[in-house]
C-alpha cells in the first residue's frame, strides 16, 4: 500500500481536484462523516470555518491510499484500511471526507480530515506523518492480505 499525504489549506482547489470525473475513469464519494452538510463543497467550507477560530493555516489532513497494481480491496478492506491510518495518525474522531477514484482500471482513495478537534478548538499534530504512512501501509498490507511494498523507513 503505497500512502501519500500531508496537511493543506486550499479547500477550492481539492474540492475541484478530487471531484474531477475529466482526469478519472469514475469519482465517487464513499462518505462524509462528521459534518452538518452532504455537500463535498459545503463540507470544505464547514472545515475552513472552524478553522477560523484557530490559528490554523493547513485545517486538513489529505491523504492518498493506493494499493499495487494488480490489488482491489473490498468496501469492507478499505473502510479498516482509512481507521488504522486515521488511528495512527491521531485523526480519530475527527470529521473526514472519503472518495474513491479509478483510472485505467487501477482503484486508489482520497481521504480528507479535518484537523480542528471541535472540542479544544486546536489542530491535530501533523508533525511525522511520513513514518506513520509507512507503519500503518505495513500494517494495511497485513489486514488485507496485500503484498508489501518497499519501504525505506518500516521493514
Amino acid at each position: 500500500m503505497i500512502i501519500k499525504g500531508g496537511s493543506r489549506s486550499n479547500r477550492r482547489f481539492f474540492a475541484r481536484h478530487l471531484m474531477n470525473a475529466q482526469d478519472n475513469d469514475r469519482v465517487r464519494v464513499v462518505g462524509l462523516q462528521g459534518f452538518a452538510h452532504e455537500d463535498v463543497g459545503d463540507a470544505f467550507r464547514d472545515m475552513e470555518a472552524v478553522a477560523k477560530y484557530t490559528r490554523c493555516k493547513n485545517f486538513f489532513y489529505h491523504v492518498s491510499m493506493s494499493p499495487g497494481a494488480d490489488e482491489r480491496l473490498s468496501d469492507g478492506q478499505w473502510e479498516k484500511a482509512v481507521e488504522t491510518l486515521e488511528r495512527n495518525l491521531g485523526l480519530e474522531g475527527q470529521s473526514r471526507i472519503v472518495f474513491e477514484h479509478e483510472k485505467n482500471g487501477r482503484v486508489h482513495r482520497h481521504v480528507v480530515w479535518s484537523r480542528i478537534d471541535l472540542d479544544t478548538m486546536t489542530a491535530r499534530p501533523d508533525s511525522l506523518t511520513y513514518k506513520k504512512h509507512e507503519q500503518s501501509a505495513r500494517e494495511i498490507e497485513k489486514q488485507c492480505e496485500l503484498q508489501p511494498l518497499a519501504s525505506v523507513l518500516v521493514k
